[in-house]
């Protein structure tokens, strides 16, 4: 009988391809829930010396519950075909999915048993080359007694490694994104006593992904009141006061002898601890120059009640004066201590502005008149300007879009985004000149659990925007195309100058920026804006 003849009686149909390189013959089997065929590859090799017989490897991937009926017939194939690897076999299955509160997706999977064996064998293998057994020469361990040494633990990191490949090959292959680090539902020494080699084995495991966003309102439209800044001339004029501010002298007055706001007061000071009862206790003149001392009445920064206690005293006069160390003063041994100071006022002096010149402008700016000077000025605050009210039109567009949004912010995603926005802020810190002692303090658990409390509910509104935007953009399909990427890629190669960067992650974050701005955009060409101008506020 030939082989067709036994496939016929088989019933079975068979897709050949006669062909001089290497051939994979597939058998077509009905499948025994929905009499389907489905394909089923058989490869066939060859000896120089012996006949080509087949040899089945399973690979099929049938719908879930679906399974083929078995056939255990044999065929010989006289087609000479090259040998061709073996087909894996499925590795795992996915049983369930199911999504659980706080934007978290369980996903209960199933490990083949030909995968379970597989991967106990490799380790076994790894430790029959390095076991020691005495009556035993090493790497000579009858497999027997090796499984009676070491088979559990063999079979406990074979069961380990084969969740984390498993859970790897689910979030990578399959259409996840997760956003968290996923975590087993069960505890993992439970799933680990139930492993046995040969058999499938079951587990469930959790990460958070992208929440499910609903609105309540239609995004097309929103409503938007803008407060609008308005350039005014006076603008220029305040600007240009503080040049001559910067640049003035203060000169000493003779007419006036009562001290105010917008003198310098030049003073001798005295101070002691002050009693309960009010009066003078020891002194405090480790702390007190001998030298006079300036009070700048405009823009200085003391001691609370020092300028006010100094307002309206005369040239001449001493005035006593308690006030209070603040609690963060730099010395310990002075935080919230009362004490008395006593002010003998010897002169005062005025602010006397230099003019408005082109010799004022030329020696303290680049620029070459004062004329020139102005209208630099006005383009600059016209930018300014423009550039401020897109933030408060950017801001209005978020308040509202946060106001219609519906959604679970993942804890984890929350809790890393306020630890993003703290780094960010010690960062800042530090690039302000803030000392190390400083630093120091703030890097703490205490100081970032304060800071978290305090911005928890900017951060989940923050999230809020930034997903509903996500969804937007997926819904509308705004993307950039690939010349915008390019265009920002330059930029950054260019401003970096042939410093390391990471590429891969630098295009992602160009991609969800750009990305971003086409939603804002997008939102604002829809909204229904509704400008307030300061000079109505």
């Amino acid at each position: 009988m030939t082989m067709m003849d036994c496939m016929r009686k088989a019933g079975l149909t068979a897709m050949w391809s006669f062909q001089s390189s290497p051939v994979l013959h597939v058998i077509r089997f009905p499948c025994r829930v929905c009499n389907k065929t489905t394909n089923h590859p058989q490869q066939f090799f060859c000896s120089q010396y012996t006949s080509f017989c087949p040899r089945k490897v399973l690979r099929l991937k049938l719908e879930r519950g679906h399974s083929v009926r078995c056939v255990t017939r044999t065929f010989t194939c006289n087609v000479k075909t090259e040998s061709v690897p073996d087909l894996e076999e499925q590795s795992y299955e996915i049983v369930e999915e199911k999504r659980l509160p706080g934007s978290k997706l369980c996903i209960h999977v199933r490990v083949s048993g030909f995968r379970t064996k597989q991967c106990f064998e490799s380790q076994l293998s790894e430790y029959s080359k390095t076991a020691i057994v005495p009556g035993f020469r090493k790497g000579k361990v009858p497999r027997p007694v090796l499984i009676n040494q070491v088979g559990s633990t063999v079979a406990s990191k074979a069961c380990r490694e084969l969740i984390q490949e498993t859970v790897r090959q689910v979030l990578t292959k399959e259409s996840y994104t997760p956003l968290s680090k996923a975590t087993l539902s069960d505890n993992e020494e439970e799933i680990v006593n139930t492993f046995e080699p040969g058999r499938p084995f079951s587990f469930q495991f959790v990460f958070e992904t992208y929440p499910l966003v609903n609105f309540k309102d239609d995004y097309k439209g929103l409503h938007l009141k803008v407060n609008r800044e308005v350039f005014q001339s006076s603008m220029v004029e305040n600007t240009l006061l503080e040049l001559q501010e910067r640049n003035a002298n203060w000169v000493t007055v003779s007419d006036e002898t009562v001290a105010g706001h917008n003198h310098t007061v030049v003073v001798d000071i005295k101070a002691w601890y002050a009693n309960p009862d009010g009066t003078k206790g020891a002194s405090l003149s480790h702390l007190v120059s001998d030298s006079e001392a300036e009070v700048d009445m405009e823009r200085g920064n003391y001691m609370e009640g020092l300028k006010e206690g100094l307002i309206g005293a005369h040239v001449g006069e001493t005035v006593s004066i308690p006030l209070k160390f603040p609690d963060n003063a730099k010395r310990q041994d002075l935080r919230g201590i009362s004490a008395i100071f006593d002010i003998s006022i010897k002169e005062l002096k005025r602010k006397e502005l230099p003019p408005l010149d082109d010799s004022l402008v030329k020696n303290h700016t680049h620029y070459s008149s004062s004329q020139e000077l102005r209208d630099a000025i006005t383009k600059q605050l016209g930018v300014e300007i423009h550039k401020v009210n897109d933030s408060h039109l950017e801001r209005a567009l978020e308040d509202s879009l946060a106001e219609i949004v519906e959604l679970e912010i993942p804890q984890q995603v929350a809790e890393e985004h306020s630890q993003r926005k703290f780094a960010n802020l010690l960062t800042e810190m530090k690039e302000q000149g803030v000392g190390e002692e400083t630093m120091n303090k703030s890097l703490t658990q205490e100081t970032y659990q304060k800071y978290k409390q305090e911005t928890w509910t900017a951060t989940l509104k923050e999230l809020k925007v930034w997903f509903a935007l996500q969804e937007i953009a997926r819904r509308e399909q705004l993307v950039p195309n690939n010349e915008e990427v390019a265009q920002e890629l330059k930029k950054v190669e260019e401003e970096m100058n042939e410093k390391e960067v990471d590429w891969a992650a630098t295009e992602e974050r160009i991609q969800t920026d750009l990305k971003h701005s086409k939603t804002i955009d997008f939102l604002k060409d829809h909204a229904r804006i509704e400008y307030i101008s300061n000079e109505n506020i």
